[in-house]
């Protein structure tokens, strides 16, 4: 009984979130790490697809890596396929 209490409980106030996190060499300096998170944030204009500002982004900073959090999959996957192009090394999950 109560394992299916929480069950649906869980399925009632779950929501899907989608991490991802890019990857920098040891040469990337401080100040490029600052200005890819406020691309991730801020809305821009690509060659292929335009990305809308992440609205619920939660940027979490690492020692080698920048892990943004957010449930909106679209803009999430057009950062992801943006930040490749540049050349960083990118981790994908949900």
């Amino acid at each position: 009984m109560a394992k299916s209490v929480a069950s649906d409980w869980i399925q009632k106030h779950a929501s899907k979130r989608f991490c991802l996190t890019v990857y920098f060499p040891s040469d990337v300096q401080a100040r490029k790490v600052r200005r890819i998170a406020r691309f991730a944030v801020s809305k821009t204009e690509t060659k292929n697809a335009r990305v809308e500002k992440i609205e619920d982004a939660i940027l979490v900073p690492g020692i080698d890596s920048l892990m943004i959090v957010s449930d909106d999959e679209t803009n999430m996957e057009l950062f992801k396929t943006r930040m490749e192009k540049m050349g960083f090394e990118v981790g994908w999950g949900w």
